[in-house]
């Protein structure tokens, strides 16, 4: 019972585990298809990881100094500044 819908192509009481196998994939076939995908996603996590330390040895953005001069406006400066 374990085993229903582990198998997508197989069919419960229609096609069986045995019939279920494809004669043209070898051995072969499977073991290149998992070695390429290992690569594949190895080469990833290492472009992945690259990146993360690329970003985090940069730091945090430096923020910006804002000009924080304050101009009092009931005098002359702040009156020009506002009209």
């Amino acid at each position: 019972m374990t085993e229903i819908g582990r198998q997508p192509w197989t069919v419960f009481g229609l096609i069986t585990t045995e019939n279920s196998i494809s004669p043209n994939v070898s051995a072969g076939s499977i073991l290149f298809s998992l070695i390429m995908f290992t690569a594949i996603y190895a080469v990833l996590a290492s472009v992945m990881a690259y990146l993360f330390v690329k970003v985090i040895k940069k730091g945090p953005y430096a923020a910006e100094e804002a000009d924080h001069h304050t101009i009092d406006p009931f005098t002359k400066e702040g009156y020009d500044v506002v009209s």
